[in-house]
């Protein structure tokens, strides 16, 4: 997994970034090899880290839960997954 920040050139603002190599490990499909979804959550304030956490990611936080769980149905079991703010 991968986060970090995208300078938008000739402004003070940065894009923030979570990216997941596709978990397969398959000997002929691997991360390489992988298709990659770029994943954004529509409307004003509503982020992409909701579908990160609560959708698609590895781990999700189900409602009024205090930690996390894994989610065997996670996106980057078969796809590299880019999630944009």
């Amino acid at each position: 997994m991968y986060s970090g920040f995208i300078n938008i050139e000739n402004t003070t603002k940065d894009i923030h970034y979570v990216f997941l190599e596709a978990n397969n490990t398959n000997a002929t499909h691997n991360a390489t090899d992988s298709p990659l979804v770029v994943w954004f959550n529509g409307g004003p304030g509503c982020s992409s880290m909701l579908g990160f956490l609560q959708e698609t990611g590895p781990y999700v936080l189900m409602d009024n839960a205090t930690t996390y769980t894994h989610n065997p149905w996670s996106w980057n079991n078969e796809a590299n997954m880019l999630y944009i703010e």
